[in-house]
């Protein structure tokens, strides 16, 4: 099979809490409602989301976002604030980085994964970003910045925010110096920076993860030893870490310890792990690539077996290593997934449906497995199953993912005008406004009822004056 074709196979498009007084946290209130309300917020985070899009790299692999909202929303359940919305995101770039972004979006780069040494780190990182955002220090520290127009100040948020100067980040009227000047204002302070250590360290605690993972990622960042060699990494720029902030960290921690059951890794963050670093060596030169037999522990050898066989076209390799990993542990989802597409190398698309329809009778709420037998039906062109369990996807939660497939079956059903507008849709929850309103024209213009035309020209010209504001 040729590279190409592989390549997309492999990788498709897609109980015990703290006082207040015993974590002292700083007295700075809930002053956000004055600078932004709830429908600036969401507009500034569209906006915001549209500045990453375009800049950054974001990996839809159905199973790696299922895995990142799994572990932030545990999280969040664990926060008194957890009605709030949030939204995270996995970046494709090798920096070690994390960011919390207005309107509850959170996004930790591959490389920050990578480098964390298991799973209890790599939450440790995410509940801070969530206390970020359940403490408001965003919304707290933004009036300056929200002078500018609404589309600047994204682009501002986003260049800083990421740790990042990059043009493509902002507009021509963004210079170095214009995100300079708000740097200073929009960097979260040392009194931000503790209270979200503090706050993260309870929602560690009460999600059921040591909080010891916090110390750990965070001395090993500070120290750079094993991670970087001569740059700091990104994370420690957009949050300073100071060794007294260690030090209170440590002491939090110390009154949690004996109180906090263990947490091991997940299969699930194992092969993660795995799977970023097989996307990571094909990304680089063969040169740097390691050794399908490289010490690591059984599932993770296996798994990086499989993926790279299938890579290099073996399907029978690759379907010998899964069978190892599925005999012992048949429930992980990356593993079943690899399954699938294994079948799909092979053309085997009614296999993959039976064996994807098997899955969901004791999975059956799983986004995910429901993602792949929507694609394994369109593959046999049974567009009107695919269309069915896309409707009922879609009323359980419009991941980003379900959105191509469902106007791909829309298309294929021959309402190419409501296939335009699912698309528009999607581009609209990326902040992506051009293409939005490129999608939009299209279905207006290919609209033959007068009736339809005329809401879908009404919700074009809103767009439009949204854009210009």
């Amino acid at each position: 099979m040729k590279k190409t074709l592989l390549l997309a196979v492999l990788f498709l498009m897609p109980v015990f809490t703290i006082s207040a007084q015993s974590v002292a946290l700083p007295e700075l209130g809930n002053r956000s409602s004055k600078y932004l309300s709830q429908k600036e917020e969401e507009d500034l985070k569209i906006r915001f989301l549209g500045s990453i899009y375009r800049s950054m790299k974001v990996i839809e692999d159905p199973e790696v976002v299922d895995y990142i909202n799994t572990l932030g929303y545990k999280l969040v359940a664990a926060s008194a604030e957890n009605t709030l919305k949030f939204r995270f995101l996995v970046i494709d770039d090798d920096s070690i980085n994390a960011f919390a972004g207005p309107g509850g979006v959170i996004g930790v780069h591959t490389g920050l994964i990578r480098a964390a040494r298991d799973e209890n780190e790599l939450a440790a990182v995410l509940a801070h970003e969530v206390a970020h955002i359940t403490q408001k220090h965003l919304a707290r520290t933004f009036e300056s910045v929200y002078r500018s127009s609404l589309p600047t100040a994204a682009a501002i948020l986003a260049a800083i925010i990421v740790g990042r100067n990059s043009p493509q980040l902002g507009q021509a009227a963004i210079t170095a110096a214009t995100a300079g000047s708000v740097q200073g204002q929009l960097n979260f302070t040392r009194e931000h920076e503790v209270e979200a250590d503090a706050v993260g360290v309870q929602l560690l605690a009460d999600a059921g993860f040591p909080p010891s993972g916090m110390i750990n990622f965070f001395q090993r960042l500070n120290s750079k030893t094993d991670l970087v060699k001569s740059d700091v990494p990104e994370f420690l720029r957009t949050h300073p870490m100071t060794l007294s902030r260690i030090a209170q960290t440590r002491s939090r921690v110390a009154a949690l310890k004996s109180k906090v059951a263990g947490h091991g890794d997940s299969e699930g963050f194992k092969a993660l792990k795995v799977f970023l670093e097989v996307r990571h060596e094909l990304e680089t030169p063969a040169s740097s690539h390691q050794d399908d037999d490289k010490n690591r522990d059984s599932g993770k050898k296996y798994y990086y077996i499989a993926l790279k066989k299938l890579y290099r076209g073996d399907l029978a390799g690759a379907q010998k290593a899964v069978d190892v990993l599925l005999q012992k542990k048949p429930w992980e989802l990356f593993y079943q997934v690899l399954q699938v597409r294994i079948f799909w190398a092979q053309d085997r698309y009614k296999e993959a449906t039976r064996y994807l329809d098997e899955l969901l009778k004791s999975q059956y709420q799983s986004q995910v497995l429901k993602y792949y037998l929507i694609q394994s039906y369109l593959f046999l062109d049974q567009v009107e199953k695919a269309r069915q369990l896309l409707d009922e996807a879609m009323r359980s939660g419009k991941e980003d993912y379900l959105y191509l497939p469902y106007a791909k079956a829309l298309e294929r059903q021959g309402d190419v005008v409501e296939a335009h507008q699912v698309l528009a849709d999607l581009y609209l929850r990326q902040g992506l406004f051009t293409e939005a309103i490129e999608q939009l024209s299209v279905a207006a213009s290919q609209a033959e009822d007068e009736k339809r035309k005329k809401v879908i020209e009404s919700r074009l010209a809103e767009l439009r004056k949204r854009v210009s504001r």
